[in-house]
């Protein structure tokens, strides 16, 4: 009786030891999570944005210079060499999920290379320090974009990451725009 004590007690420590490392293996994109509003702009997704885009594709998620970040989903790498076409030095990564959703987060310095296969919460790169690019009002952010491949949607990223709709986020779950629409997005941002 005393030995079925003790087993059913390891196999409980071990089912503990599971979840922990469950729990631990389960990062976010970077923590803490907090969507950037300041004087400069609001980084919610479907905010207002000049011309010729006047929507915000993505949620702006506040980081320090340096800070790591980590994939949010599984899939294959492609490096974004000009996160940002007027200036350079910015970098991003583009992930390809299994899930027909690409996913592009900017202003990093990536530490993973092209066709390179990453891991849900593994290590992809450094954040960098976007205020140099614009102002000191600007909170240091990094920018993730959730794109349907096959709809020609953005996705709303927003309660991928908080589990729910941020109070300040638009109603908006996603943003058409057509694939021509979407090359030219991504020819203005990147070249």
């Amino acid at each position: 009786m005393k030995k079925k004590t003790i087993l059913l007690g390891t196999a409980a420590i071990a089912a503990a030891a599971g979840l922990a490392a469950a729990m631990t293996m389960k990062k976010s994109i970077v923590s803490p999570l907090k969507i950037r509003v300041d004087s400069a702009g609001n980084g919610n997704f479907g905010s207002s944005r000049n011309p010729p885009y006047n929507k915000h594709y993505g949620i702006d998620l506040v980081v320090t210079e340096g800070q790591k970040v980590y994939a949010p989903m599984g899939g294959s790498i492609n490096i974004i060499e000009n996160a940002l076409s007027d200036k350079k030095g910015y970098k991003g990564v583009r992930i390809f999920a299994e899930n027909n959703l690409q996913i592009d987060i900017l202003y990093i310095s990536p530490i993973v290379a092209n066709d390179m296969i990453v891991k849900k919460g593994q290590l992809i790169g450094y954040a960098q320090n976007i205020t140099k690019a614009y102002n000191q009002s600007m909170l240091n952010h990094i920018h993730v974009e959730h794109y349907d491949r096959y709809k020609s949607l953005f996705v709303n990223p927003t309660p991928y990451y908080f589990d729910s709709y941020v109070t300040a986020s638009l109603n908006e779950s996603v943003i058409e725009i057509s694939t021509e629409e979407y090359q030219e997005y991504v020819a203005y941002q990147f070249t």
